[in-house]
């Protein structure tokens, strides 16, 4: 028998014991493989060729773990009643391969490859022949192959006035496709594959129904393609829909409550979630006219979303209240959340056929398994994670300050060996640290995941007002907070700050509850509208 006859059924094995807890995982594994290595090297030892089924620990690490059984079956041994029994001339031969893909499986990231960037890198992407774009806040995109060489750098990306510039957003159309990149210069780049030719399309940012336009309203937040289908939300609260191959006008949909901040496209294309500023997801119909709203969820209000992917047939977010949650693609309603455990804020989500990842401002990235959410492990990295994405055997992260991205793999044959890994891996020791303390909370179900709207301990928090006299004169905006118990208090941003950012701030320096950060960044938002 060939290794690739025995694999296909070993990959649906796996699928399965992937469902079980880390610690389950880990200890089966070690049995399995130990038990399959022995009757790989001398198969016609009679006692390396019986496990009993009555013994406690093969009860317990293979009897009655889920895929366990399946696993040792594809490696030969056949449960026989008493015993799992080594059958058949070729059982070393797939005693090596069970063992070779479990010890490659064993979730354990490792450093593939760091992609160098001089800024934080806000957008990651990867399409399905391995290729992968970043996007950072130095206005650069580059476009890397498989294994982390650089193809091309991509410019086009230009500094508003006023304001910051940076690229937010990337995207990899299929069939080697065009690049695609959204910034805070409010364009949409579509850039050819080898950097020819860039198309350049603008339409975030203007005016709604008379309304005034906010601050940096032009900021395009995420991109999201599939086929041709390109979409671009912002924070002007719109969703546009492009076509890139024959530059017909842009398709708007919207307003929504806040600015989106995440799209995914669900279903091949007949449906669109969009996570927004304020908690609130929502789902349209992109191939209809606007408006198409299929169904709006309210049940994460209060705790804005940082972003939204499709994970096990279902819509992932995440949030800043440190929930990742999924709701139903067809009706929208809450299923479930989990917490990641972790400190600080969530910024980036992804998901695949059957796990969810989170990461944010403890540089822990979690892996839980979708639907269930139960954790299945925690992959530290050196920095932030500000953008994620997954694919295969990898997991993609854009990085805070210097760090650039990195490449992780759970395939060891995959794994950099050298002084950059070893590196990367010291810089992770922090966050290693923290995440080996970590104990994974209980599954929320239903409505008890739903956004905590309560006010702050010690009274409600009372934004705006008149602007005391005289301003601060390092900031362009000084408002009062009138808050219980806490006289003085004083907010304060600059033309171009990013809304969450401030509120994060302005709550973090002054001892207030997280939940009240949907008010604060609403408030600087309108106030941003106001005085444009």
């Amino acid at each position: 028998m060939e290794e690739r006859d025995i694999l296909a059924p070993v990959d649906a094995a796996l699928k399965l014991f992937a469902v079980n807890d880390a610690a389950t995982q880990a200890a089966s594994r070690k049995l399995m493989v130990k038990a399959l290595r022995n009757l790989e090297r001398e198969p016609s030892n009679e006692k390396f060729r019986k496990l009993r089924v009555a013994n406690k620990v093969v009860q317990a690490k293979i009897i009655n773990v889920r895929g366990a059984q399946q696993l040792m079956a594809c490696g030969g041994f056949y449960n026989k009643g008493e015993f799992l029994e080594a059958l058949g001339e070729d059982c070393a031969v797939k005693a090596k391969t069970v063992a070779d893909a479990l010890e490659k499986s064993d979730g354990t990231f490792k450093v593939k490859a760091l992609l160098a960037h001089a800024a934080c890198v806000r957008g990651v992407a990867v399409d399905a022949q391995g290729f992968l774009a970043t996007g950072a806040l130095d206005n650069v995109v580059r476009l890397w192959d498989g294994k982390g060489q650089l193809v091309h750098e991509l410019r086009g990306h230009e500094k508003p006035a006023m304001a910051d510039g940076g690229v937010l957003a990337v995207a990899l159309m299929e069939n080697g496709g065009r690049v695609l990149s959204g910034g805070r210069d409010g364009r949409l780049l579509a850039f050819l594959r080898d950097a020819s030719a860039a198309n350049c399309y603008v339409g975030h940012g203007e005016p709604i129904d008379g309304q005034a336009r906010p601050t940096n309203a032009q900021n395009v937040s995420c991109v999201a393609c599939e086929g041709d289908l390109v979409l671009t939300g912002s924070w002007d609260r719109t969703v546009i829909k492009w076509n890139v191959t024959n530059d017909a006008p842009g398709t708007r949909y919207g307003p929504f409550p806040q600015s989106i901040t995440g799209i995914c496209i669900l279903q091949g294309g007949a449906k669109c979630a969009v996570s927004i500023g304020d908690g609130t997801l929502a789902c349209f119909d992109p191939l209809q006219p606007p408006p198409s709203t299929l169904w709006t969820s309210d049940d994460a209000k209060g705790a804005p979303m940082r972003g939204c992917c499709s994970a096990a047939g279902c819509v992932g977010t995440a949030s800043n209240d440190g929930l990742v949650r999924l709701f139903n693609a067809e009706t929208g309603s809450l299923i479930r959340g989990a917490r990641t455990g972790a400190e600080g804020y969530l910024y980036a989500v992804c998901g695949s056929d059957d796990a969810i990842y989170a990461g944010g401002e403890d540089g822990i990235v979690t892996k839980f398994h979708a639907p269930s959410l139960q954790v299945a492990l925690r992959v530290p990295q050196p920095a932030a994670v500000w953008s994620l994405a997954v694919y295969g055997p990898h997991l993609f992260c854009g990085l805070d300050d210097h760090f650039g991205a990195v490449l992780w793999t759970n395939n060891a044959t995959e794994a950099l060996e050298g002084p950059v890994a070893t590196s990367i891996e010291a810089s992770c020791h922090e966050a290693a640290t923290k995440a080996a303390l970590l104990v994974p909370e209980p599954v929320l179900e239903g409505a008890a995941a739903r956004a905590s709207n309560q006010g702050a301990a010690g009274g409600e928090v009372s934004m705006g007002g008149t602007p005391p006299p005289p301003p601060n004169p390092n900031y362009d905006f000084s408002f009062p907070v009138e808050l219980a118990g806490r006289p003085g208090l004083q907010i304060n941003w600059n033309r171009g700050d990013d809304p969450n950012m401030v509120a994060i701030q302005f709550c973090d320096d002054n001892g207030i509850p997280r939940d009240q950060l949907g008010d604060v960044a609403v408030f600087v938002q309108n106030v941003m509208a106001s005085q444009s």
